[in-house]
């Protein structure tokens, strides 16, 4: 299984674990398990795509130089873009439009 797998599957646990009302560390822990499983597969999907060329070495590589900060910027561009124009140069040759409607709803997430 997928780390983004095996971290959703634990958000889910720890979401369902107390009987009754939820402690909050097991909420929290529970949304930060999801947010994890959703970044690391961003992360896979993106290395896939863009070191579709490269061993496993080299997409391990991939995968380690996504950033948080920077990944969230992209996904608000992503969410607001109507064009590929409007996206910046850097990033544009990476996409593709019109945005799906699935994948806008995780950007704009």
């Amino acid at each position: 299984m997928s780390l983004a797998k095996d971290l959703l599957t634990q958000a889910q646990q720890l979401a369902t674990l107390d009987k009754g009302r939820p402690k909050q560390a097991n909420l929290r822990r529970a949304v930060s398990s999801a947010y994890y499983a959703l970044f690391h597969l961003l992360v896979a999907e993106g290395a896939a795509a863009v070191g579709a060329r490269l061993n496993a070495a080299g997409r391990a590589r991939v995968r380690r130089a996504f950033a948080h900060a920077e990944m969230k910027e992209v996904c608000r561009a992503y969410a607001k873009a109507t064009s590929v124009v409007s996206m910046k140069p850097e990033i544009a040759p990476l996409l593709s439009f019109p945005v799906e409607g699935e994948i806008r709803n995780v950007a704009q997430t």
